[in-house]
């Protein structure tokens, strides 16, 4: 059973994002804010959207894909300034991580919940996905080994195309992708 540890998990929850994408051998489309499904938002990363700001705000010209990958290039990081921008990024992610570190009992479990439909959603969607821990084991393991959805299904290990991914993704909602996004 696919589990997550530490302060990684909205990190992986993404690197599962790019792994199939990356399988489905299709090109990035769309990387410029408004690309997600709220108008409101950057992606459908609210975690990804914060930092993606928080680099914005810092003064660095990059840019979010739809599924909240951020990219910045040679010509969006001037030579010179990398260990800066790095310096930043962690920075940013840091808020993130942090505010995940801080969550309780309650909230979790309302993450719980939200995995327990993402899974319901990619079964409907023609997905395997391993069975959910209990409420409680998921509770217990959530800073260290976190079970997610995604994780669990044969989603990540499906060749698709992007846009096809991208309407899994905007169906079957990624908690992870919210993660530490709010207080």
């Amino acid at each position: 059973m696919p589990h997550l540890r530490g302060s990684n998990l909205v990190a992986a929850s993404l690197f599962i994002t790019l792994a199939a994408t990356l399988v489905s051998c299709s090109s990035a489309t769309d990387a410029s804010p408004g690309a997600g499904a709220d108008p409101e938002s950057f992606s459908l990363s609210p975690a990804a959207d914060t930092v993606y700001q928080c680099l914005r705000d810092r003064g660095w010209d990059v840019t979010i894909n739809w599924d909240g990958g951020i990219e910045a290039n040679s010509s969006q990081v001037p030579s010179g300034q990398q260990d800066l921008y790095v310096s930043d990024e962690k920075e940013c992610w840091a808020l993130i991580d942090d505010r995940i570190e801080r969550m309780d009992s309650e909230a979790i479990a309302d993450v719980y919940k939200q995995e327990l439909a993402t899974r319901e959603c990619l079964i409907d969607h023609g997905f395997d996905v391993d069975p959910a821990p209990s409420e409680q084991q998921y509770i217990d393991s959530f800073h260290d080994e976190r079970w997610m959805a995604y994780g669990a299904s044969t989603l990540t290990t499906t060749p698709i195309g992007e846009s096809e991914f991208r309407e899994v993704s905007e169906k079957c909602p990624q908690p992870a992708w919210s993660l530490g996004a709010s207080e």
